[in-house]
């Protein structure tokens, strides 16, 4: 039988947590997805910035995110970043989550 590891990553901002699976926070780090939500509540999300406004209220924040960093947001106020991870950040949980899945 063969076992694998779930990796949970667990974000607290003030009173919220924001819990993501390890899993779709590898696929956005990696660019396979531009946006994940998290499997607490209330739901949060953690995207990259700079995309094109769709008209859906996170694009607020998405505009104000540089691209090559990812922003973290709480509903109901989705347009008000709460935490923003640099490049550099992105980088090193790349390579956490890469050398995790070893």
């Amino acid at each position: 039988m063969t076992r694998r590891v779930q990796i949970v990553v667990t974000m607290e901002i003030a009173s919220n947590v924001a819990v993501f699976r390890g899993e779709e926070l590898s696929a956005l780090v990696n660019g396979r997805v531009q946006q994940i939500e998290s499997d607490s509540a209330p739901i949060a999300f953690l995207f990259f910035g700079g995309e094109q406004v769709t008209g859906a209220p996170i694009d607020a924040a998405r505009q104000n995110v540089p691209s090559d960093a990812v922003a973290l947001v709480i509903t109901p106020k989705v347009e008000a970043v709460v935490r923003t991870l640099t490049a550099a950040d992105v980088d090193r949980l790349r390579s956490w989550l890469g050398d995790g899945a070893r």
